[in-house]
């Protein structure tokens, strides 16, 4: 368990982390150029994955504790990765449904560029009320299934 401070402190330190490996990405993405694609391209890609695995990582976690303030499982990070899952997958039967066929030699059909900008305007409000909802709720000043609360959150 964490409190709201940590918490926040927590964000900030992922939102270093993201951005110190987005600048290491674009400049070993200048090495690319300047060394040679093939060996360039593999150094940017695997400094790309391990920045993404250890933000995804760190992000998660601090997301799971800040659940475990207010006595909630920690599955629950999931349900915006559901709804993304629900969400794509409806795309891509509205995608299968307008013809791969008529895609290929007529161009997508008008709606479907709507469909997907309804799709990622829908997943973009979704994972921000998540968001919101794990960041600004009341944590539980007592102790819960997942241990005490920090220090500064313990009733007298």
């Amino acid at each position: 368990r964490i409190g709201e401070r940590q918490f926040w402190f927590g964000l900030l330190g992922w939102i270093t982390l993201v951005g110190v490996g987005l600048i290491f990405a674009a400049l070993t993405g200048l090495v690319a150029n300047l060394a040679g694609e093939a060996v360039g391209g593999m150094i940017s890609g695997i400094v790309t994955l391990i920045v993404a695995l250890a933000a995804g990582w760190m992000l998660g976690a601090i997301l799971v504790k800040r659940l475990h303030d207010f006595g909630k499982p920690a599955w629950r990070v999931l349900l915006p990765i559901l709804a993304a899952t629900l969400l794509g997958g409806l795309l891509f039967l509205a995608m299968i449904l307008s013809g791969a066929l008529a895609m290929m030699h007529c161009g997508a059909p008008e709606w479907l560029n709507y469909t997907q900008t309804a799709v990622i305007l829908v997943l973009a409000v979704v994972f921000v009320l998540h968001f919101s909802w794990i960041a600004f709720s009341d944590p539980e000043a007592t102790e819960n299934e997942y241990g005490a609360p920090p220090k500064f959150l313990q009733a007298e």
